[in-house]
Order: structure tokens, then sequence, then C-alpha cells
């Protein structure tokens, strides 16, 4: 093949042929692998197509130190307001935590959640929810009070690039449902497909040998 052909071809590979597009989901905690009162939730949960989300417990907002003794996102069948399946922190007083780590070229949404509070929102309850990005920068929050009732809809609609850490506590009678984000690509950025890097070099290796041989 001749060099001229491998160098286009090499630096499409290299390029990335096409962008993946947007992927979207929305986490309702009813993950089979937690289908009991107090499961902590598997760490594949709520992933997507370049997404990895994760889940944890903290002793408190940001990126303080994580509950070492039961710390999962735990799950909850019914009870809180109306909502069934909810997450929620390991502990009272803790800081549930669920992390979102987008794939190179990548680009995460939150656009919104629901959250009730136990038993069937008869109790006035407090709750805080933050939204940090991947430097632990503080970019979205809301503070409930005195909440009762049915569950609440509260719209984020933030997009970040690198990785985003969504937190809500401290009274774990107050559950999160019904999660909706999504992965994007960034506008201007091309995500590489694995290996496609190493093929690109070696065919560009090639066309130099068959070059040289010439």
């Amino acid at each position: 093949m001749d060099c001229n052909v491998l160098k286009p071809l090499a630096l499409g590979l290299a390029l990335g042929l096409s962008v993946s597009a947007t992927q979207a989901a929305t986490l309702t905690f009813d993950d089979p692998a937690a289908p009991n009162n107090y499961d902590p939730f598997p760490q594949t949960m709520g992933d997507i197509l370049g997404l990895d989300v994760g889940s944890t417990s903290r002793e408190g907002f940001g990126n303080a130190a994580l509950a070492t003794s039961g710390g999962a996102l735990l799950h909850w069948n019914d009870n809180y307001s109306e909502l069934s399946d909810i997450g929620f922190a390991s502990g009272n007083g803790r800081v549930a935590e669920l992390s979102f780590t987008p794939a190179s070229g990548m680009q995460v949404t939150l656009t919104s959640f629901a959250f009730g509070n136990y038993f069937n929102g008869g109790t006035a309850r407090d709750a805080e929810f933050r939204l940090y990005d991947a430097g632990w920068n503080l970019v979205w929050s809301q503070i409930v009070t005195g909440h009762t009732g049915n569950s609440v809809t509260v719209a984020i609609n933030k997009t970040l690039t690198g990785g985003a850490y969504f937190q809500w506590g401290t009274d774990w009678d107050i559950g999160v449902d019904n999660l909706v984000y999504d992965v994007s690509p960034i506008v201007g950025a091309v995500p590489l497909p694995p290996g496609l890097p190493l093929l690109a070099g070696a065919l560009l290796g090639l066309g130099l040998m068959r070059r040289r041989r010439g």
C-alpha cells in the first residue's frame, strides 16, 4: 500500500472516525443486586456507555473522609414520601454521594432528581443537596427546610467536564430517586476509541518502511 494512502488513513483513525452520541439515563435505584432494605448498591449501578457512576457515603460534605464502617450508599424499598426504591446515606448524619466520571472527550449533565422523606413524609425534615466538579469546587446547591408530604422534583441542569460529585444529607431520612443524567461529547473534542492510537502508529510505521524499501 502506498505511503500517501496510509498517512490519511492513520490520521483518520487517530482522530476517531465518529463521535459518540449522547447517552441518557434515569437512576431509579431499583438495582436487582440490592433488592432489600439496607442493601449496599453495587459500583456498577448507573453506568452507561461513556460514563462510570460510583457511590459511597462520607462523614461530611465535599471531600470529607469516607465513611469507614458500612460506608456504601444504601437502598430502601418504600415509604420515602410516595417514592419506591431510593438511595440514602449509610448512617444518620452522614452524606450520600454519587460520582460521575465521563470518558475522555465526554461531559456529564445532571438534569434533575426527586427526593422524599421517611415515613411517608409525615415528619418535617431538613436536607441539603450539593454538586461539585472534579476539583471539588461547589457548582450548585439547594437547602430544604421542614419538608413534609409528597416527593419533590428538583432541577439541576448543570454540565461538567472531567467529572462530578452529587451529594445529599445529613439526615438519612431524606432519600433520592429518579436522578436524570446524560453523557455527551464535548463540543470540539473527539474521544479516541481504545487502541486506535496504537493502530495508527503501526500503520504509519508500515508506510515508512515501504517507502524506504521503494
